[in-house]
């Protein structure tokens, strides 16, 4: 859904020129000539500016307008360009197959359970998103943490499953009244807990929990060639912003254990240099009095 305000993701790569919208996204895709293979990192800032029209015809990869480029002019009036011209760009980083969001460098965060309780274990509409792969875990899982949850959620498991498919046809855990994963227990001052996590901390299970949840704040999302990693905003996490702040810990290194759990070591490597590039850059830009926001 477009609108003013909202984030696109932005990506230069493979010949295409692709613009998403974060959660949701417009899956088009449009031609670009001249386009050389991308570099492992782009650190150009998408324009805040309206995109239409910066040229007419076929156009190329600007690389000294900070990696902007030029769409056909017929593109950039139609119907489905004319809402970016009220978006908020966000500058992203290729890296390999992936295009990593610098708002996972410029946002502070670390979970504070005392602030929310576990809430992103019972907050939302659905259950958390499995992998393929990981139905196989959740299976051998439930044998060791069953013992753990509550009545009113193996009822729920007995009725549907230890997964369920959901609206956009992908595996999630279910859910119990519409409110906390199956899979999550409470302490007794009402903190949720994930049952997986827990017992994998014990030593009991290998597996620690979905990735999904193991990489949160960050979301992923799949595009044409690519993946798309973001910082994904929920208002019962600002107490971890605050406590972020407080120890100065970027989502990517909050998230270091996930992310290299995903996308392995090299990447999160290379994650960090281009962390450490980006903030060079917009400390000089802050130098020469320009604004850093994206």
């Amino acid at each position: 859904m477009h609108g003013r305000g909202c984030r696109v993701l932005v990506a230069l790569t493979r010949g295409h020129f692709e613009f998403r919208t974060q959660p949701q996204s417009v899956g088009q895709s449009l031609e670009i000539q001249h386009l050389d293979p991308p570099p492992a990192v782009l650190l150009g800032r998408p324009p805040s500016r309206a995109l239409a029209p910066l040229g007419t015809g076929r156009g190329g990869f600007n690389r000294r307008r900070s990696h902007l480029c030029k769409i056909p002019q017929h593109v950039a009036q139609s119907d489905v360009t004319r809402p970016l011209c009220r978006c908020k760009f966000v500058p992203v980083i290729l890296i390999d197959d992936t295009l990593l969001s610098t708002e996972v460098f410029d946002r502070r965060f670390c979970c504070d359970l005392k602030a929310c309780k576990g809430a992103c274990c019972v907050e939302g509409e659905s259950g958390a998103p499995l992998e393929p792969e990981e139905l196989a875990e959740v299976a051998k899982a439930f044998e060791v943490v069953k013992d753990r949850l509550k009545p009113e959620s193996l009822a729920v498991i007995e009725r549907e499953g230890l997964y369920v498919v959901d609206v956009d046809g992908d595996h999630v855990t279910p859910i119990v009244d519409g409110k906390e994963c199956v899979y999550a227990t409470f302490d007794e001052d009402g903190t949720a807990k994930c049952s997986f996590e827990q017992a994998h901390l014990e030593g009991k299970l290998a597996w620690r929990k979905p990735i999904s949840c193991h990489l949160y704040p960050i979301r992923l999302t799949a595009l044409k060639d690519l993946t798309a990693v973001n910082y994904h905003r929920w208002p019962i996490c600002d107490g971890a912003l605050s406590c972020g702040a407080g120890l100065d810990l970027s989502v990517l290194r909050f998230c270091k254990d996930a992310l290299i759990r995903k996308f392995g070591q090299p990447w999160y490597d290379a994650a960090c240099e281009a962390e450490l590039q980006w903030r060079q850059v917009q400390a000089q830009r802050n130098k020469n009095g320009e604004s850093s926001a994206p």
